[in-house]
């Protein structure tokens, strides 16, 4: 049997080591409050597999299935849950606020499968990078290695970037979330024009409307962001994992 594997080639990945994966979607992984997180699992048909889990507010179709489906092939058990009250799961959408407890959970919950053999990796950039600090100081001995990129066990530090609110980067942050709730061909419109939106709400004033202006509604983190006084904060250190 053939395998197709073209981000593995594109990659330039070492050759695949499984013949064959199977694809669960849609798993409902319960939180210790009762709330479902959606959950994929890419399964080599091999023997005795470590596992990585990508936890990500970003969705699970491509192209992160497709890469979860070369890392597969390569060995691995892939499991990739969205966060919670992102696309399919539930809850709502509190950046950095349940990602410890919520990642606590998703490891109790590996636990319990007969394919994981105790021997996690975690993986991701950015917002996918942060959720890996949020588990990593109470994962234990499973956790034997971790991939965050582009990222930090703390967001709280660039959002004040030298004493300022950084609105470029929360603001284009706010609008991403924001576009992943709507038609794809809306968001990929708006991309294409230039993101004409977003730069109307970075230079409008006053800032407190700039959420509006860019996504059309009102974003509650982007406003309380703003409100805070910089980085030293309970807020902040509630959500932070340094």
């Amino acid at each position: 049997m053939t395998v197709l594997d073209p981000v593995g080639r594109y990659l330039r990945l070492p050759p695949p080591v499984a013949r064959r994966v199977d694809v669960t979607r849609r798993i409902p992984v319960r939180m210790r409050d009762g709330t479902i997180l959606r959950t994929d699992h890419y399964a080599p048909r091999l023997p005795g597999a470590p596992t990585v889990l990508i936890r990500t507010p970003y969705g699970r179709g491509v192209p992160t299935s497709l890469l979860g489906r070369a890392i597969a092939f390569r060995g691995f058990h892939v499991v990739l849950q969205s966060c919670r009250g992102t696309f399919d799961s539930g809850g709502p959408f509190e950046p950095m606020l349940n990602e410890h407890d919520d990642g606590l959970d998703t490891l109790d919950w590996l636990g319990r499968q007969p394919w994981y053999d105790g021997r996690l990796l975690t993986y991701g950039p950015s917002y996918v990078g942060f959720v890996q600090w949020a588990l990593a100081a109470d994962a234990g001995r499973q956790l034997k290695g971790m991939v965050p990129i582009v990222t930090a066990a703390s967001f709280a530090e660039p959002t004040y970037a030298g004493g300022a609110f950084s609105l470029d980067t929360v603001l284009t942050w706010a609008t991403l979330i924001a576009a992943q709730r709507g038609p794809w061909t809306a968001s990929t419109v708006e991309l294409l024009r230039g993101q004409p939106r977003l730069r109307r709400g970075l230079a409008h004033l006053p800032l407190g409307e700039a959420d509006v202006v860019a996504t059309g509604a009102e974003v509650e983190f982007f406003r309380r962001w703003l409100a805070e006084r910089g980085p030293a904060v309970e807020y902040w250190m509630k959500r932070g994992h340094s």
